[in-house]
């Protein structure tokens, strides 16, 4: 074994070595040894064991020799609780402590030892420790040095290369994906519908595509980027703008009524987004809250599968069956008795906005309590007599626009423009005083000013 000593330090650090050589050094301890040695005072616990010697006859032969001399008769033999501890520092605790595991059947049996070591906690190096597994996110669709594979299943819609992050919504034939581009990050919306399982839902989206690229126009309806038919096997695929949410999930945390600043928001934004279907002559006819959604803090209609273009001058569309959902669909949507046609107007959609504006105020629609069959019974019931609770904070005149929306009676309901100039939507305004107005005069040119004589304030 070889040493090094410190001058500086009454400590000695040994090199590394196996422990059964260590332990074969420490076989005999000297008798007469009256104090200890000053490793003792070490504190670093990590990488420190003792050795404790309970019974030893033989001569000084230790790990250190000191001068031979007499031993004092008065001293009497060393007892357990004198017995010097030698206390080693080693580099690595984690080596010696393998050693003496490996190594313990080799000790002399003549010779009691025992061996105390203090339990240390082994820790990886920094360049030995595994990264934890983190999912890719869609801002992050990597992870962090991620060690596990994580795949995404993509799909390629007119040479562009969309990644699949979530389902929004599934409805009869089709699915409604969530989908990243990954070209450009941007996130859309992706319907994939299965146009074999049904030939009346083909026609529907069929229908949905035509009247959505003639609205693009209009900021108050879904936009639609790019579709795709794939004749292998029998999908169309629809990139269509994606939201944040939509009504129904808006009502679903409303369940006793949605704050009256907020009624009286959401049906503006209803009415907007409507006006602007009727006055490209498209009844909907399947207005309910998931059709309505919410971008960028504006509501935009979705979901145009059964809607119809009026042709010309006609102010109603003919159908053969009813088609809607069941809480918002109108009565004369429903049809007629046996197999007659039956006609669908603007007006049918009014009585749709209608229930959902009892949705926002009550929390349900006004047909709610019912079950499905008695609920159609009741809708076409002309007697049925809806209540209107009163309701706090809530203006008597939105309570009269929501009485005249579901009018059994379709031409008696009022339009979408007629509900938007009611009392509760308009606000009182005024001119600009014209001591203000003679003050601005010198600083603006004569048609700017003309554009001030005309200007309005909203009144608080």
């Amino acid at each position: 074994m070889s040493c090094k000593a410190n001058s500086t330090s009454k400590s000695i650090k040994f090199q590394p070595m196996p422990m059964a050589a260590l332990i074969a050094n420490l076989k005999t301890l000297p008798a007469t040894l009256n104090r200890r040695d000053s490793s003792d005072s070490s504190d670093d616990s990590s990488s420190s064991f003792d050795v404790y010697s309970k019974k030893t006859q033989s001569k000084r032969v230790g790990l250190f020799p000191e001068p031979a001399k007499a031993p004092s008769p008065s001293m009497a033999p060393p007892t357990p609780r004198d017995v010097p501890t030698f206390r080693a520092i080693v580099n690595s605790p984690t080596e010696v402590l393998s050693e003496t595991n490996s190594q313990s059947t080799q000790l002399p049996t003549q010779t009691q030892l025992t061996v105390a070591t203090q339990q240390t906690q082994v820790t990886q190096p920094p360049s030995q420790k595994q990264t934890p597994l983190v999912a890719a996110t869609p801002s992050q669709p990597a992870g962090p040095k991620n060690t596990g594979k994580i795949q995404f299943k993509t799909i390629n819609i007119k040479g562009k290369k969309y990644m699949f992050i979530k389902k929004l919504g599934t409805g009869g034939s089709s699915e409604v994906f969530k989908v990243l581009e990954i070209s450009t990050s941007n996130e859309f919306a992706v319907k994939c519908v299965d146009l074999a399982t049904d030939r009346e839902m083909a026609q529907g989206c069929l229908n949905e595509v035509k009247l959505l690229r003639d609205l693009q126009k209009s900021d108050r309806v879904i936009k639609l980027y790019e579709y795709e038919y794939d004749r292998a096997n029998n999908f169309l695929r629809l990139v269509m703008e994606a939201g944040e949410t939509d009504l129904a999930c808006f009502l679903r945390a409303h369940r006793d009524g949605a704050p009256p600043a907020l009624v009286l928001h959401y049906w503006e934004e209803m009415l907007r987004a409507v006006q602007q279907i009727h006055q490209h002559g498209i009844v909907h006819a399947d207005l309910k809250p998931a059709n309505f959604l919410l971008v960028s803090g504006r509501l935009k209609l979705i979901d145009f599968g059964i809607a119809s273009a009026v042709s010309g001058d006609a102010t109603s569309v003919v159908r053969s069956c009813g088609k809607g959902t069941f809480s918002y669909i109108s009565p004369e949507a429903l049809g007629g008795e046996g197999e007659h046609p039956f006609k669908v107007s603007f007006y049918s959609d009014v009585w749709s906005l209608g229930c959902i504006l009892y949705s926002l105020i009550y929390g349900h629609t006004p047909f709610a309590h019912l079950a499905t069959m008695l609920k159609l019974v009741t809708i076409r019931d002309p007697n049925h007599i809806i209540a209107y609770p009163p309701v706090d904070c809530i203006p008597p005149s939105l309570i009269t626009a929501l009485q005249s929306c579901l009018r059994y009676d379709a031409h008696s309901r009022p339009s979408v423009t007629q509900l938007l100039q009611m009392r509760h939507l308009q606000y009182p305004t005024r001119t600009l005083p014209e001591p203000l107005l003679e003050k601005l005069r010198p600083t603006v040119t004569q048609d700017e000013f003309a554009v001030l004589q005309k200007a309005k304030l909203c009144e608080e």
